[in-house]
């Protein structure tokens, strides 16, 4: 049998329409295993969007637990219809349904996990993940910290790899040309509290302007109000901080963007910064945001947190901060600004480490050799 005539099953919560690193990474693992297997896609509901299109079967009403159910009946539907070689989850929030359909049809079923969906405090939940996860015939998982979170709480029976999120390079070396014309920082990504912005402002940004009074910060991105755990208001404490510190002319909310407005911002900033703060149940996974910055050719300024040693590689494409020291955050900030600390290689190793076609093949090799074999 060849490799194009075995059935993939991917199902997943993260997919597009939905914007998001995770959403634009479920994406490109499709096609890739598009390239080697047949592959179908259960994904959640999208309004205005068909409910099937070219393999991709969309849950007919909106909400995690409707998707849920439409998973299961919509793979039991598949299955009778033709034989599914892989069951592959997007997240372990899938992880109970594939478990299910795992014992009942013994078919190899390999999950991806980001970080949050193995912390998520949820006492059912968990309770499912821990009946679940020796179920599974191999996890792959975004970062070191993620298989460490994984493997600290549950039992891990089938293979494991660690294979980074991956990115198309090439889409961030199209010529663009300057958004303003000052010199910005810039942050990127759903405003949630562990991105560590308020935080940010507070402590750093302020010492950051007594150096370079010229410098503006622009964040770009939104609350995840579509996400399983979410919690409103940080946009809003957001707005305060920069009210009460006085910086409404250099610090700018962007909201979200288009492609190639992202890809303009990221080529001209003068550093990206990703000031991640802990937070009791939630976690920053990798940082793909690092890694898009880098294929920018520019560096990222990071505190040590979740799994950003694995997207921000130390004296290579960025900084990394210990956690809560602000004085040496600036500092970092600085040294760049004022060109004292260069990162010459850093689309280079970005293309070495994060771009899609070295990544590919990682995938394709884990699935082949250690699930289907």
């Amino acid at each position: 049998m060849t490799a194009k005539s075995s059935n993939i099953l991917l199902v997943t919560w993260n997919f597009p329409p939905k914007r998001g690193g995770m959403e634009r990474l479920l994406y490109d693992l499709y096609v890739c295993l598009g390239k080697h297997y047949t592959v179908e896609v259960i994904a959640p509901h999208a309004r205005g969007e068909p409910h099937v299109n070219s393999g991709v079967h969309r849950a007919p009403l909106p909400g995690f637990f409707s998707f849920t159910l439409y998973a299961l009946f919509k793979a039991l539907q598949l299955i009778f219809k033709k034989r599914v070689h892989l069951f592959f989850g997007g997240s372990l929030a899938v992880a109970p349904v594939l478990a299910l359909l795992r014992r009942l049809f013994r078919t190899p079923v390999a999950v991806y996990t980001h970080g949050l969906d193995v912390i998520y405090k949820n006492a059912l939940y968990q309770r499912l993940l821990r009946w679940s996860v020796p179920c599974l015939d191999g996890v792959i998982c975004n970062s070191r910290n993620t298989r460490k979170l994984l493997e600290c709480r549950f039992f891990v029976k089938g293979a494991s790899e660690v294979i980074p999120p991956g990115i198309h390079v090439d889409n961030f070396q199209q010529s663009c040309e300057r958004p303003f014309a000052e010199p910005y920082l810039l942050s990127v990504g759903r405003l949630t509290e562990r991105k560590g912005l308020v935080t940010f402002i507070q402590n750093s940004f302020d010492r950051i302007l007594a150096q370079h009074p010229e410098l503006h910060l622009v964040i770009v991105g939104s609350e995840p109000k579509e996400a399983v755990a979410h919690s409103a208001g940080y946009c809003e404490k957001l707005q305060n901080v920069i009210s009460e510190k006085g910086l409404t002319e250099n610090v700018h909310l962007m909201g979200e963007v288009d492609n190639g407005r992202l890809c303009a911002l990221y080529q001209h900033c003068e550093a990206f910064v990703l000031p991640l703060v802990p937070v009791s149940n939630d976690v920053e996974g990798f940082g793909i945001v690092a890694a898009e910055a880098a294929a920018s050719g520019t560096p990222t300024i990071a505190f040590d947190e979740g799994g950003v040693k694995d997207a921000v590689l130390p004296n290579r494409t960025g900084i990394i901060v210990d956690q809560s020291d602000y004085d040496g955050f600036a500092t970092a900030v600085c040294e760049i600004l004022e060109g004292k600390k260069r990162f010459p290689d850093i689309v280079a190793e970005a293309r070495k480490t994060f771009d899609w076609e070295q990544l590919c093949s990682r995938y394709i090799t884990f699935i082949r050799n250690r699930i289907l074999s």
